[in-house]
């Protein structure tokens, strides 16, 4: 009877440990993934302000698009995607592209690729501001946030720059770098701006 009771108590522990180490190991796996993530942003980050398209065209997946919205509601109608070959044809060309509407006016956002990232995507200096942690926004405004509607179950980091007391706080920026993470490879899916909208 004693060693039955200890063999019970030997399977209870062993179980339990065995489940302490399976959640260990979850919680490394995904310590380490956000660990991937905040570095590739921070690299991004560097490729952006640099404007060096080619490097950014390297980021993404081979078959798939990478999608830039100048607002952080997403219009998956209008939103402008580029292959890699496409953003490396359109980097070197000038022709102006219509990137959707301007807030406020209605106007057309024509712009070429460089004129683009001055105006929605090196508008701040967003490294400098820092980023949010993984899945976390600080933006907030009167627009809607459809991100994670449009991106599900994909990663995101916000950087922010907050706004200034000159107006009220409603000058700030944000830029959200919109991740795909499979078989440990790490793609960018889209490059989303945000900021205060009338």
């Amino acid at each position: 009877m004693k060693n039955l009771i200890y063999s019970m108590l030997l399977l209870s522990f062993s179980c339990v440990n065995q489940g302490t180490q399976k959640t260990q190991a979850e919680t490394n796996q995904i310590e380490d993934k956000n660990v991937s993530l905040e570095k590739h942003a921070a690299k991004v980050m560097d490729i952006l302000i640099r404007k060096d398209f080619v490097a950014l065209a390297e980021q993404i997946e081979m078959g798939q698009d990478l999608l830039f919205s100048p607002y952080g509601y997403i219009d998956t109608t209008s939103a402008i995607r580029f292959s890699k070959e496409k953003l490396k044809q359109a980097a070197t060309q000038q022709q102006k592209i219509n990137w959707g509407e301007y807030d406020g006016t209605g106007d057309p956002i024509e712009l070429n690729l460089a004129e683009y990232f001055d105006k929605f995507v090196t508008d701040k200096d967003y490294l400098k501001c820092g980023a949010n942690p993984i899945n976390e926004t600080t933006a907030v405004g009167n627009t809607v946030n459809n991100l994670e509607e449009v991106f599900p179950g994909y990663d995101f980091i916000e950087y922010y720059c907050k706004g200034s007391d000159k107006y009220s706080f409603m000058d700030w920026g944000a830029l959200r770098l919109v991740y795909k993470v499979s078989d440990d490879k790490i793609y960018l899916v889209a490059i989303v701006h945000d900021q205060w909208t009338i």
